[in-house]
């Protein structure tokens, strides 16, 4: 019994590790998009 919830808690624990994985790699994709829109803004800017 024992070993059987020490399983379900490895499981929980990389259930959790992928969910922040998933919004940790959003993060850094929708970083990487806004600061190649502000760059292509402030490009437009100066040609303007």
């Amino acid at each position: 019994m024992k070993s059987y919830t020490g399983i379900l808690e490895l499981l929980y624990i990389k259930k959790n590790n992928r969910i922040s994985n998933i919004i940790l790699f959003l993060g850094i994709y929708l970083g990487i998009i806004f600061l190649i829109l502000s760059a292509t803004v402030l490009a437009l800017q100066q040609l303007s």
